[in-house]
């Protein structure tokens, strides 16, 4: 899917969390994610591009609460492969989780060796319920029928992706632009 706006994202369970992600057209920061969870904190994981993305890991979402996170890279660019997922279960540093600590950078449960090595024997298996998205640059076009791709540097490409297993359930919402499949398919809201 992509989309010049996207609004909402959620993972959530029914009596566990619930992870919001939203994308308001008019902000550099278009990425709500909401604990839904009513009794426990959640925390988010998240990379970009392989690396630690620009908010800082492991942010702690406590119940009811949200944490809008930064979509942009550098000054004129975007942030792309972005990568989300929720933990749960935590101790106080957002480690040790129950639901989650499968690795990424700066995750506790990675092993850094002398040799560079980094060691993900201790994590759980990657198998977590993720959101995907690369965010295009903010107040760039966002044209999928203009001739050659020629302004498609303002779209915002998003992905729920179950393909390495499944934590909780998945809801994804948008507010305002326009959602289309990214295979030629029509709007995604019709």
């Amino acid at each position: 899917m992509s989309a010049r706006s996207i609004a909402a994202a959620a993972l959530a369970a029914a009596s566990a969390p619930l992870l919001l992600a939203s994308c308001a057209h008019a902000q550099p920061r278009r990425l709500r994610i909401v604990n839904g969870c009513a009794g426990e904190p959640m925390w988010i994981a998240h990379i970009a591009a392989g690396q630690l993305g620009p908010d800082p890991q492991d942010v702690k979402i406590e119940p009811l609460e949200h944490h809008d996170f930064v979509t942009s890279g550098s000054p004129g660019k975007g942030l792309s492969a972005t990568r989300f997922w929720p933990k749960m279960g935590c101790d106080a540093d957002g480690g040790n989780c129950a639901i989650g600590d499968s690795g990424g950078p700066g995750e506790a449960c990675v092993q850094h060796e002398p040799s560079g090595f980094e060691d993900y024997s201790k994590c759980a298996p990657p198998v977590d319920t993720k959101f995907e998205a690369s965010f295009g640059v903010y107040g760039e076009p966002c044209n999928p029928e203009a001739p050659g791709g020629s302004e498609m540097k303002g779209c915002d490409h998003v992905d729920i992706s179950l393909v390495d297993g499944f934590t909780l359930p998945v809801k994804l919402d948008f507010e305002g632009g326009e959602c289309k499949d990214s295979r030629g398919g029509g709007r995604v809201d019709e």
